[in-house]
C-alpha cells in the first residue's frame, strides 16, 4: 500500500493521522545524514510526539 493511501486507510479507521510529502527529498532521507534540510524534517515528528504526550510542559526544549 502506498503511504497516501496507508495514510487514507487509517483516517477512515478513526486513526489520527498526520500526512506529508517533503518533495525532493529522496527515500530514507533521514538515515543518510547527508541530506541538509533532513535534519529538520527529521524533528517534525519528534516535536510533534513530545507535544502530543506532554501537552503542559511544551517549554521543555527537546534535545
Amino acid at each position: 500500500m502506498r503511504s497516501p493511501a496507508y495514510a487514507a486507510a487509517l483516517e477512515a479507521a478513526g486513526v489520527p493521522v498526520r500526512f506529508r510529502i517533503s518533495p525532493g527529498m529522496l527515500h530514507g532521507y533521514c538515515s543518510t545524514g547527508v541530506v541538509p534540510r533532513a535534519n529538520e524534517l527529521a524533528d517534525q515528528p519528534c516535536e510533534e510526539l513530545a507535544e502530543l504526550h506532554a501537552p503542559e510542559h511544551t517549554d521543555i526544549p527537546l534535545p
